[in-house]
């Protein structure tokens, strides 16, 4: 996996890709560090991690705002386009 890979699933909304993309970062992650030979490049591990982590969740949150601002222009829009959808709430009685 790299991180383009993801970035990528991010950016394209393909987030059951990023998911298992996520899953096979983590399995990586824990293989690296049972792997290492010390604390500091263990420490080098996971500071680097924490790092990705950080940037990937900036990027979801940023992706997260694009789909709800989205969302409610085309809500806006559809009841818009759509007077059939507007119920009356008043009535004049003679």
């Amino acid at each position: 996996m790299t991180r383009e890979e993801l970035k990528d699933a991010l950016l394209n909304r393909d987030f059951d890709r990023a998911q298992s993309l996520i899953s096979a970062w983590g399995e990586a992650i824990s293989r690296s560090m049972k792997a290492a030979s010390g604390s500091a490049e263990r420490y080098r591990i996971l500071e680097d991690a924490q790092s990705f982590v950080e940037q990937h969740l900036y990027l979801a949150r940023i992706v997260r705002a694009h789909i709800a601002t989205e969302l409610q222009s085309n809500s806006a829009s559809f009841l818009y386009s759509n007077t059939e959808l507007e119920q009356p709430r008043w009535r004049v009685r003679g």
